[in-house]
């Protein structure tokens, strides 16, 4: 398996370019469905932000996970690193299919209106787990 990932990892490391550093540190705040996750080629959308108050964001991000019970993973970082301009923000939300992921979405307007003047997305994107490695 090792010889494998070496592989891989010369493969990958030969067909990219280094556009970012962010250092990710757990804030603590999810909503404790980590083992719903369970697909060896998972979902995450990790939603980059720039936040001006942190706890009242985080409390809105709690309703809202309070208010969707699909079989999404949810859970906040904050980050370090990302230069000026860049976000202090992390949300990441996994699941096993991306209609999972794209389908939890109650409560969402309300989310918004409560946190609209105190985010500004930095970025976005949709990634899908291609390989793990032990």
């Amino acid at each position: 398996m090792h010889i494998v990932a070496t592989l891989f990892n010369s493969a990958v490391q030969g067909n990219r370019t280094l556009v970012a550093e962010v250092i990710y540190s757990s804030l603590g705040v999810d909503n404790g469905k980590a083992s719903v996750v369970t697909s060896s080629n998972a979902y995450s959308w990790h939603i980059h932000l720039l936040v001006t108050d942190i706890p009242a964001y985080l409390e809105a991000l709690e309703e809202l996970m309070n208010e969707n019970d699909g079989d999404v993973f949810i859970r906040a970082f904050q980050t370090f690193g990302t230069g000026l301009g860049g976000g202090n923000l992390v949300v990441v939300n996994s699941a096993n299919s991306l209609e999972e992921l794209l389908t939890n979405n109650k409560g969402y307007d309300v989310f918004i209106e409560k946190t609209i003047d105190i985010r500004t997305p930095i970025a976005n994107g949709i990634y899908q787990t291609i390989a793990t490695f032990d």
